[in-house]
């Protein structure tokens, strides 16, 4: 058997071994993403840390636990959720669902439904 097809089965047999976390997370749609977002708020955490509020009219704002706060705009543009805060430029992440409504973000952010 050559080594290639040695590792693709050995990787199949291991990989639910050692994440199996990683099975119950989900991609989510554009749809899903705004339904999740709008007019709600979630405390996030990763390179900062705080509070989001996502408004139904596309309006965002942020409290980070330092205190300082910002406003901004958020869209989806297929299945990526966009925001822009002021003073920067549009970001764009793809979510993934996870169990208790969290959601794991492409830029390394984990949002909790408040």
């Amino acid at each position: 058997m050559n080594t290639l097809v040695k590792h693709i089965l050995l990787g199949t047999l291991i990989a639910p071994l050692v994440a199996p976390g990683a099975l119950a997370q989900t991609a989510m749609t554009g749809e899903q993403i705004k339904a999740a977002v709008s007019g709600k708020s979630y405390d996030f955490a990763g390179q900062y840390n705080g509070v989001m509020e996502f408004g139904a009219d596309g309006s965002a704002s942020l409290t980070l636990r330092i205190g300082t706060k910002r406003t901004g705009s958020w869209q989806v543009k297929g299945n990526e959720f966009c925001s822009t805060w002021q003073g920067e430029t549009e970001q764009c992440a793809t979510w993934t669902s996870e169990s208790g409504g969290t959601i794991k973000t492409s830029k390394g952010f984990t949002l909790t439904p408040k």
